[in-house]
């Protein structure tokens, strides 16, 4: 059993001693979190690329209601750019004061997340009418339910009740994304915040025939310049890597931070036989700043 945060031991000598990752967060804990996407791809020998760069501030509150924990997440900063040309600096949503509800079960699975909708209209409300489709649509309803349910909760499912101790691992929650996570592991022990966390690491398998489609993809406006016909551009070799850490608290689940790095090549090979190395990188990063344990 996880040894829980008691009177007669500090936050540290908990999570020193925990056996088992344990998801209780404080009821009225509020927090800030930040999160922050890159994702870019480039053709250098043709100068090339797309970029599409984000951070995201989160005003944080953690509730109960029934069963469940309620994360009240007020959008504090929303920063944009594409092509290295900034779209929004980051305040101009902060007066609208928009808000989700995330959900989440006594047992840490994320049940639900409300309020995207009107997520997504205030988002809108503040980007240039030039880019607003696009980023509306980067921003949609689906996605960001889908953000939050992925990566905002930090994968609680593949840790709550696995064991706390470094050198414990074991085989991940599958999914069926372009990422197919294979094992967990925890990786070492270090100080955060005043209290101990673990240091975990998750290792994948890449669907890499998956990873060329998105190439494709990404790199239409190479490929209209080139003359070549879509359909008949090939994906004749691909080489990438993932890679996966997060820092949490054993006793309560808290994650302080998070990295998720995708980086390597796709080679394209055109009607003619032309060929185009498609370099790519996208790194998603999740910070967490918590009051100190009292």
């Amino acid at each position: 059993m996880a040894l829980a945060c008691g009177s007669e031991q500090t936050p540290a000598k908990a999570a020193e001693n925990a056996s088992n990752f344990e998801f209780a967060p404080n009821v009225g804990l509020e927090f800030r979190h930040e999160m922050t996407h890159l994702d870019e791809f480039t053709v250098p020998a043709a100068s090339f690329r797309e970029a599409l760069e984000w951070r995201i501030l989160w005003n944080v509150r953690v509730e109960q209601e029934g069963e469940y924990y309620l994360y009240h997440r007020r959008l504090v900063e929303l920063a944009l750019s594409v092509n290295g040309e900034p779209l929004l600096a980051g305040n101009e949503i902060t007066a609208k004061n928009a808000e989700i509800v995330q959900v989440m079960s006594r047992s840490g699975r994320a049940k639900d997340v409300t309020g995207t909708e009107q997520l997504t209209e205030a988002i809108a409300s503040v980007l240039p009418e030039a880019q607003r489709d696009a980023a509306t649509q980067q921003f949609s309803p689906t996605n960001l339910r889908e953000l939050l349910l992925e990566r905002a909760v930090d994968a609680f499912g593949d840790v709550v009740g696995k064991p706390a101790h470094v050198g414990a691992s074991w085989p991940a929650q599958k999914s069926g994304g372009l990422l197919q996570p294979k094992e967990v592991r925890v990786d070492s022990a270090l100080a955060c915040g005043g209290t101990g966390c673990r240091k975990v690491v998750r290792s994948y398998d890449i669907d890499q025939q998956r990873l060329g489609d998105v190439a494709r993809r990404r790199v239409a406006r190479f490929v209209a310049a080139q003359k070549w016909d879509p359909e008949t551009l090939q994906v004749i070799g691909t080489n990438v890597t993932a890679e996966d850490s997060f820092v949490v608290e054993p006793t309560t689940c808290l994650f302080h931070d998070a990295v998720l790095t995708e980086q390597g090549r796709v080679l394209l090979q055109g009607p003619a036989g032309g060929r185009a190395e498609v370099l790519l990188t996208s790194r998603d990063s999740s910070h967490a700043e918590y009051p100190l344990p009292k």
